[in-house]
């Protein structure tokens, strides 16, 4: 008996022991909130005139700035708004769309050389938001505009 009281001493001694005050474990510092994320201050919309629904495919634009691929609208009818933004740095910079199209059957292509707007130049400064609107006629023409919003 003597030994079952020794045993229960011994391992109440050893919970005590385990159960004692443990060193503090320094909290984790949070995480800093991100920082806030520039606004977009360029913005380009695409549509096109389409005389007949049977020519209403789908069709996208690739946006290219300063020479460089900036990104691309998504993908709507030809005869629906197609958008792309993002920022910009301020200057001067010089702007080509070039517009896909999805054939009735086939796979994406290019419009010709003939049929792309023109490389513009648009002017993105201070705390503002150019936007870019390119209008597609049938006969191949574009309507150009820019606009500008405060942000």
């Amino acid at each position: 008996m003597r030994s079952v009281s020794a045993c229960v001493s011994a391992l109440l001694l050893l919970l005590a022991a385990c159960a004692g005050t443990r060193p503090a474990i320094p909290p984790t510092p949070a995480a800093p909130p991100p920082a806030p994320e520039a606004p977009h201050n360029f913005e380009v919309r695409v549509t096109e005139v389409v005389e007949r629904a049977d020519l209403d495919g789908l069709s996208y634009a690739d946006v290219f700035i300063d020479g460089a691929a900036a990104g691309r609208t998504n993908i709507a009818p030809r005869s629906q708004e197609k958008r792309w933004s993002g920022r910009v740095e301020a200057g001067n910079r010089p702007v080509r769309v070039e517009i896909w199209v999805l054939p009735g059957t086939g796979e994406w292509s290019r419009l010709p050389d003939a049929q792309q707007p023109r490389e513009r130049f648009v002017r993105l400064e201070g705390p503002s938001r150019a936007v870019l609107v390119l209008r597609r006629h049938p006969s191949g023409s574009y309507d150009f505009g820019v606009t500008r919003q405060a942000l």
